[in-house]
This record gives C-alpha cells, structure tokens and sequence, in this order.
C-alpha cells in the first residue's frame, strides 16, 4: 500500500514539480494550496507524511502544525487512557 503524503503549498510549480517524483517513490500525494484545503484533506484522512509551507494566503502552517500536533496528542492520550483501563 502506497505511503499518503500531504504537500501544502500556495505555489502551484511546487506541487507540480514533487508530485511526480514522489509518486515514483511510492507516495499517494495529496495536493493544497490553502491551510481550508489542507484542513479538508485531513479531516478526510491523516497522512503518513506531511510537507508544509509556512506562509499560506490564508494563514501560517504553524498554526495548522500546532493544531495538528494537538489533535494527534488527543487521539493518542486518549488511546493510552484505553490501554491502561484494560
């Protein structure tokens, strides 16, 4: 199974140049030009890789990192939780 990888990035020539040679490598690339599109992308499925600008028209990367960070923290304090009530 190929390896998911997001690539966020205002510029279009960036996505257009990495998708072919990632794919050739055995990536599923997923391309965003916008933190609303990248959030979309996500919320649709968590990739195993993410490349991400850190200036978008709609806001900074970081931010969509911290967020990010914050659910997976979440996702996995709440799995721990799981494991040790067993």
């Amino acid at each position: 199974m190929a390896r998911r990888l997001l690539v966020v990035d205002d510029e279009p020539h960036i996505g257009l140049l990495l998708r072919p040679r990632l794919e050739a490598v055995g990536f599923d690339v997923t391309l965003a030009r916008t933190l609303a599109d990248a959030r979309a992308a996500l919320a649709a499925a968590l990739p195993d890789a993410l490349l991400l600008d850190l200036h978008l028209p709609d806001g900074s990367g970081v931010d969509l990192l911290r967020a990010l960070t914050a659910h997976l923290a979440e996702l996995l304090g709440d799995a721990g939780a799981a494991e040790t009530a067993s």
